[in-house]
């Protein structure tokens, strides 16, 4: 979006065009928002005894302000700011574990009106007696309790076991409530509303012998003692919650974190009545309008747990090249934990993680191929993307992840692409790799930057017919300011974050502006170095000579 020539306020600005012969926006990346929910009303859990007798346990509500965005300066802090096992108390512990250097800001969203928690229910039920002692292990969200029973043990005390040990894991996203009659527990997210049908539950009930686990709502019973799972459904491989419903609006936040800039935003990826949440594409639309009114450099990373053709729809519809749509099926992660890791790790390398990728702070232009991750892979790797839905996902703007080689039950960032992927429905990879973004956002940086800072009381004339340059005392000319950005691309090719600067040398342009003597409009291309991606070669056998 061109500056009106009738501006009057003295700047440098630039506005960058992606898919086309270049422009420029940028800065060095650093800061991370999270936006999610917090809990806002003290949660009281009431555990039922025998006798009518009760058990309370209580989670405080967080003290952040909602819709505003706040620092938090560890995983204790935004504990205190957004409640204990809040959605947002998770994803700064991730991105904390990611790289312990960040800069993290948290961004509680209002939640809509009424809205409904999360809920999954596991049911013990003995049909006569129990006839052998075992385990019962409940698995919420990746995050397991144990819990031994014995042959004298009978629903009640059973269901009343996993409720307090549930409870007692303060850090988990969920409460649990029981019914002493029929032992039956339901687990609720601690934050309402459809992010908190992301949250997995799973068991298995241990013997001496053998583990034998309960996926979906099959019920299973070993020694006497059988486990039924309802209430969720089985999404992408594995049972989650169902019913949370309500989703919240981004709308006011957005207003409120119009004057700030981060360098990536980070808010899960989930779905509303069968479709993508509306607040995806408000977030994405921000970021494009500050990019130009305010000059920021800011990308999105939507966590999403979806398998591959979901998010490939939801990320189409995006379409927008400073999203990115990183997807982990089968993962016992929130969204959230996903977008959070995925945005430190890309900002900061995963030296903390045993890699070797320096990061985009270091290098704008680096090669995030192979990225480590904190995430956790999916218990079973067959809910996972294969190669042939990541080949399709990698063709449709959708970011996988992949088993790390290296790291036994983590993950590996396959390639960081953007969800622009299509012109007028179109497939088109004018815009592909984030880093494209990243770079077009660095140039303009330190173009902008350095055109204000040199030429700051500058007065301007044409340009002489000999093309030699104004001798006189701070005044310049186009050509003079088009040498000097050549100069900039040039230190910054020397860097390698631009490529091809000579060979591109003509497009660089920079005329005084027809409508406006005091103005110079400005352009160069934004080239970065191609990632190394593929390595394809032939072996020859041959019989050894005689």
């Amino acid at each position: 979006m061109s500056l009106p020539p009738s501006t009057k306020t003295p700047q440098v600005r630039g506005s960058v065009i992606f898919g086309t012969s270049g422009s420029a926006p940028g800065s060095a990346a650093r800061r991370i928002l999270l936006i999610g929910s917090m809990i806002t009303t003290a949660i009281t859990t009431t555990m039922n005894l025998a006798a009518s007798g009760t058990e309370v346990v209580t989670t405080a509500a967080g003290t952040a302000v909602l819709d505003r965005a706040t620092r938090v300066t560890s995983a204790d802090h935004a504990k205190a700011l957004t409640g204990q096992g809040s959605e947002l108390h998770r994803g700064v512990i991730t991105a904390l574990a990611q790289d312990r250097s960040a800069e993290v800001w948290i961004a509680p969203v209002t939640y809509g009106s009424s809205p409904v928690k999360a809920s999954a229910v596991l049911t013990p039920t003995i049909s006569s007696a129990i006839t052998a002692a075992g385990t019962l292990r409940v698995t919420v969200a990746g995050r397991s309790i144990e819990v031994a029973y014995t042959t004298s043990d009978t629903v009640a005390t059973i269901g009343l076991a996993v409720a307090r040990a549930i409870n007692a894991q303060r850090d988990w996203p969920v409460t649990a409530v029981n019914v002493y009659a029929t032992g039956a527990v339901t687990i609720s997210a601690k934050c309402a509303g459809p992010r908190g049908n992301s949250l997995t539950l799973r068991a298995a009930l241990l013997t001496s012998t053998d583990t034998i686990e309960i996926l979906d709502t099959t019920a299973t019973t070993v020694g006497g003692l059988t486990i039924t799972l309802s209430g969720g459904a089985v999404d992408g491989g594995v049972y989650r919650f169902t019913n949370g419903a309500v989703d919240d609006d981004v709308t006011a936040l957005l207003a409120a974190i119009a004057s700030q800039s981060f360098d990536r935003i980070c808010m899960g990826a989930y779905r509303v009545s069968g479709s993508a949440s509306a607040n995806h594409a408000r977030l994405t639309a921000h970021v494009d309008a500050l990019s130009e009114s305010a000059q920021y450099p800011q990308q999105v990373e939507f966590g999403s747990l979806a398998a591959y053709a979901t998010s490939i729809t939801d990320s189409q519809a995006l379409n927008a090249a400073r999203a990115q749509w990183p997807t982990n099926p089968g993962s016992d992660d929130l969204p959230l934990e996903i977008a959070a890791s995925i945005a430190v790790a890309r900002i900061f390398g995963d030296g903390q993680l045993g890699g070797v990728i320096e990061g985009e702070a270091a290098n704008p232009a680096c090669n995030l191929n192979g990225l480590e991750l904190v995430l956790r892979a999916p218990r079973d790797l067959n809910d996972a993307m294969d190669g042939t839905e990541i080949e399709l996902a990698l063709n449709a703007g959708v970011t996988p992840l992949a088993a790390s080689p290296s790291r036994p039950g983590r993950m590996v960032l396959v390639s960081s692409i953007c969800t622009r992927s299509l012109v007028s429905g179109t497939p088109n990879f004018a815009v592909y790799k984030t880093k494209d973004v990243t770079v077009a956002d660095h140039a303009r940086a330190v173009v902008v930057e350095d055109l204000h800072r040199t030429y700051r009381g500058f007065s301007l004339v044409a340009d002489q017919a000999s093309g030699r340059p104004s001798l006189v005392p701070r005044t310049t000319s186009p050509s003079s300011v088009g040498t000097r950005i050549y100069q900039l691309c040039k230190t910054m090719e020397r860097r390698g974050i631009l490529r091809d600067v000579d060979a591109l040398r003509a497009q660089i342009t920079c005329v005084i502006n027809p409508s406006n003597p005091r103005r110079v409009d400005w352009s160069f291309p934004s080239v970065p170095p191609q990632d190394f991606d593929i390595a394809d070669g032939t072996i020859y056998q041959q019989q050894p000579e005689a």
